[in-house]
């Protein structure tokens, strides 16, 4: 019963996540909604689209990070014993909420960062023992590729998505 618990939980944080993230797209003019096609649920969270660009994110809301000083990367889930995470998804962007701070990635280049540095340490069986992740320190990657998108003027976010999505 705790494990249902937690992923109800889960599940309600990774939510509020994507609220925040499709809440600041609209702000830039960008409508986004909840990806609710079953069998492309572990491929992205939302699909936007405005006049010039439609595309789809995964928003990751990493509530632990605050506390740490690092940032989970979530790569295999040992319960299912599937890739997860980065492993799989088909989304363009990559979303990331962590210490009351929302960044953005272009997938492809988060997938090369990670393949290219080495974790400061691979959890196998994090958080309720459904995630594998990776450990990477927050100041470090969001400084190499991600561009924080809280802070910006509408136009600004606007401008920050289509040119990650170049």
């Amino acid at each position: 019963m705790i494990f249902n618990m937690n992923i109800q939980q889960d599940f309600a944080k990774g939510k509020q996540g994507e609220d925040i993230v499709k809440s600041l797209l609209a702000k830039a003019g960008i409508a986004s909604t909840d990806n609710k096609v079953k069998s492309n649920l572990s491929y992205y969270d939302i699909s936007s689209d405005s006049e010039s660009v439609n595309f789809t994110v995964e928003v990751k809301n990493d509530l632990y990070a605050e506390k740490s000083g690092n940032i989970a990367i979530e790569i295999y889930n040992p319960v299912s014993n599937k890739k997860s995470g980065i492993s799989i998804t088909k989304s363009d962007l990559w979303a990331h909420i962590a210490m009351n701070q929302v960044w953005v990635a272009n997938t492809k280049t988060l997938k090369e960062y990670i393949s290219k540095n080495k974790p400061l340490r691979t959890i196998k069986k994090a958080g309720d023992g459904n995630a594998t992740i990776m450990l990477y320190k927050a100041k470090k990657i969001f400084k190499d590729c991600f561009f924080r998108i809280d802070n910006l003027t509408a136009e600004k976010i606007y401008s920050t998505v289509t040119d990650l999505l170049e």
